[in-house]
């Protein structure tokens, strides 16, 4: 992991060395401003996604510290969607519930609604009594009486399933699965509690902090935005499944009935409580299909001068020269030209940390030459 150590202090030491020993801190008595604001501001404009130049979009910043997986237990951390039959809308807050079992429209997949405030009411999520365990979705699920469900990304482990491979014999599959005993409603399913099961009132989530604006330990990184993604044959047996890149986009429409083009992803709203809606470009067959889904991380906020950058100690060299030419606007005695001659100078450096990232060749492909979806 790359060391970051740098604050905002030692940022707006070097911008104070570069505009005549100006304080940034407290200036009028405003607490801590515009330093912060300064770096703020710096960290934003490069985490959002985008080199501007003279009005023109030059390049994308698709930084690989920044890079954050969300896929199966044998790639990542076991958070993805996995799709059902007809859907496109998909609200997420990274646990899913599965069956399995290809051709049936009742597999597939729903999102467990683990939030502290569960967006349909009631309790937690996941609660237990009498020894069976009530498992409440944020959409409608598929799932019947008798079915084996499977479920990943939960934050309590006794409610996560298996997924087991073999390298050698080329095999692969789900286990720790839990048979509905009953399914009260479309958003609602039970089954028998085991032992070490207690109420799960937590999920992942989505850029959840706490009062000082710090990543909650058990919370997802906040999304910024959607970089790739790729579908992979959850029912698959074998070792490895068969995983293809689809699209990843800023939008889609509403689509009533598959159109044959090859398959696009977008991450369509931030409901701002860990939630995030994504859409798929068409509706999705019986045959229910794992969602893995690649995104930059949106900038944290920086609260104080001991505040760390999230940032590679080896490239700090942008943020100095970024967060300079922000400092320009607020320094006595800099003419607009200057300023204009110090964003360039960012740019530069900004294109610069890119083109080492961008060392290696791109194999990358944006989409399959066929849909996978199509059931």
């Amino acid at each position: 992991m790359a060391t970051r150590t740098t604050s905002v202090q030692k940022v707006i030491d070097y911008c104070s060395l570069h505009t005549s020993l100006q304080t940034y801190f407290n200036v009028g008595g405003v607490t801590n401003e515009p330093a912060l604001t300064i770096c703020n501001n710096t960290l934003q404009m490069l985490l959002s996604g985008l080199v501007i130049q003279n009005g023109q979009k030059l390049q994308k910043m698709p930084w690989k510290f920044n890079r954050k997986e969300l896929c199966g237990p044998e790639r990542g951390g076991g958070n993805f969607i996995v799709t059902q039959y007809g859907v496109q809308d998909y609200r997420w807050a990274g646990a899913s519930a599965f069956v399995l079992n290809s051709g049936s429209a009742n597999a597939g997949g729903a999102n467990v609604d683990l939030l502290a405030n569960p967006i349909n009411g009631g309790a937690a999520g996941i609660t237990v009594s009498g020894g069976i365990v009530t498992v409440q979705t944020i959409d409608p699920h598929p799932f019947q009486q008798g079915a084996t469900v499977f479920m990943s990304g939960n934050t309590v482990a006794a409610y996560n399933s298996t997924y087991s491979f073999s390298a050698t014999a080329h095999t692969s599959g789900w286990s720790g699965g839990w048979t509905i005993l009953t399914v009260p409603n479309n958003l609602h399913f039970t089954f028998a509690a085991t032992v070490g099961q207690t109420v799960n009132s937590g999920a992942p989530g989505f850029g959840l902090v706490d009062a000082n604006g710090l990543l909650v330990s058990t919370s997802l990184y906040p999304f910024g935005w959607l970089e790739s993604a790729y579908v992979q044959d959850i029912n698959n047996a074998q070792f490895p499944q068969p995983i293809k890149p689809i699209g990843a986009v800023k939008e889609l429409p509403v689509n009533y009935v598959p159109s044959g083009n090859p398959p696009q992803v977008c991450m369509l709203v931030d409901y701002d409580n860990g939630v995030l809606k994504f859409r798929l470009s068409d509706p999705v067959g019986s045959s229910p299909w794992q969602i893995n889904l690649v995104y930059q991380a949106k900038a944290p906020k920086l609260i104080a001068p001991n505040s760390i950058f999230p940032w590679p100690d080896d490239m700090i060299y942008v943020v100095n020269e970024t967060a300079l030419a922000q400092a320009f606007r607020y320094a006595k005695g800099i003419k607009a030209d200057e300023t204009t001659a110090q964003m360039g100078i960012s740019n530069m450096m900004i294109m610069s940390a890119l083109a080492g990232e961008d060392r290696e060749d791109n194999a990358f492909v944006v989409a399959p030459e066929m849909s996978l979806m199509r059931g």
